[in-house]
């Protein structure tokens, strides 16, 4: 046999060390029982969930200090009987079985099974019969509480699990005091899983839903400071996240139609006074007055429909009278030259403001006569 060199034989030993740490330390120990429906180890109830669910049943795991139970569920508790020193606190399953009791109190029905917490010792412990199971045996009434002191009938080798219902306040338990059965390793030995389908069958019909409060067993899901004040603190939080929601969604968003900006219609007559008033603070009024006499000009021969290039005198002729007026009074005032003010306004201002009014009041009525009658 060829001999590995040195360097690869330390880099095989050194994955083989590594392998073993990493087996070492996320390699699950089941010396103890860990009896979780998220377990799919021998002692892991997995597999008795999934049985549940093929057979009808909604199957839900619950870690919460305060489980919430309803109307018509099946609680199934696990009970381990594991040592607990005299310091450690049981606040987190005195909370849980508190919320058990007042399900039970309420008419909800409960199945608790016991399961040893040494796993493997008890796994060692336990044989399947290869006889006739033995009739059952009426139960009589005991006191849930005091369970472990009840007498119940000696099974001898075979080690028969016992069974009590009692009837509490308006529900009912069923306590099975051997549960080892259900978890993975033995659930499909024998008749255990149908003997397991009974018990639940004894107390919720298929299509129930069967919490499984884990808190019991240690599997907890921590609550935050606003979980633990109750249900109408979670309910807040909720309201509160939902409330931000909406005011990030609707921030500078507008609600409804838009409104629309009014803008105020100005008329020609606004134009030119606005333009006048420039040329006139300019110093450049009659310059103003000259553009619109001849502005007044070309709205005249445009409205009569005369051709470009006709001459002013011509188009006088055939001017309204209250127009021509108007006309002469700007030609006249180009000529003398003179812009005094009067009342606030220069004569080419005024002069300017009549022209615009009269041909305004000339392209009305030229407007009315075209329209058909």
């Amino acid at each position: 046999m060829k001999k590995l060199p040195g360097g690869k034989l330390a880099l095989a030993l050194l994955a083989l060390l590594g392998v073993s740490f990493v087996l070492l330390v996320f390699a699950k120990d089941e010396k103890l029982t860990n009896p979780t429906i998220e377990s799919t180890y021998p002692s892991g109830l997995s597999a008795f969930a999934e049985l549940l669910r093929r057979d009808g049943y909604q199957v839900s795991l619950d870690k919460k200090v305060r489980p919430q139970f309803h109307n018509g569920d099946l609680v199934l508790c696990v009970q381990v009987d594991k040592y607990r020193p005299p310091f450690a606190s049981d606040h987190h399953i005195e909370k849980v079985e508190e919320a058990i009791d007042k399900f039970v109190n309420g008419g909800g029905a409960e199945l608790r099974l016991k399961i040893p917490n040494d796993y493997e010792e008890a796994s060692r412990d336990t044989t399947i019969s290869e006889e006739s199971p033995l009739p059952g045996l009426p139960a009589k009434k005991v006191a849930i509480r005091r369970l472990q002191d009840t007498p119940v009938p000696d099974g001898g080798e075979r080690r028969l699990a016992t069974t009590a219902t009692a009837q509490w306040h308006d529900g009912r338990i069923v306590t099975v005091e051997h549960g080892l059965g259900a978890t993975n390793r033995y659930l499909a030995q024998g008749d255990n899983a149908e003997v397991y389908l009974q018990y639940v069958h004894m107390l919720a019909p298929k299509g129930s839903r069967i919490v499984f409060p884990e808190a019991l067993i240690d599997n907890i899901e921590h609550e935050g400071p606003l979980d633990s004040l109750g249900p109408w603190a979670v309910a807040g939080r909720t309201q509160a996240y939902l409330l931000a929601l909406v005011v990030v969604g609707t921030l500078a968003i507008r609600f409804g139609s838009p409104l629309k900006e009014e803008v105020r219609q100005r008329s020609s007559r606004d134009m030119v006074d606005a333009v006048s008033e420039i040329f006139r603070r300019g110093g450049k009024a009659q310059y103003a007055l000259s553009m619109a006499l001849d502005d007044t000009y070309d709205r005249f021969r445009l409205g009569i429909g005369a051709p470009v290039g006709v001459s002013q005198a011509h188009l006088k002729e055939r001017m309204p009278e209250a127009l021509l007026q108007a006309v002469s009074m700007a030609e006249k005032t180009l000529q003398t030259g003179s812009d005094d003010g009067w009342g606030g306004q220069s004569r080419s201002l005024r002069a300017v403001q009549e022209l615009d009014r009269q041909a305004r009041a000339f392209e009305h009525d030229t407007r009315q006569r075209r329209q058909p009658a």
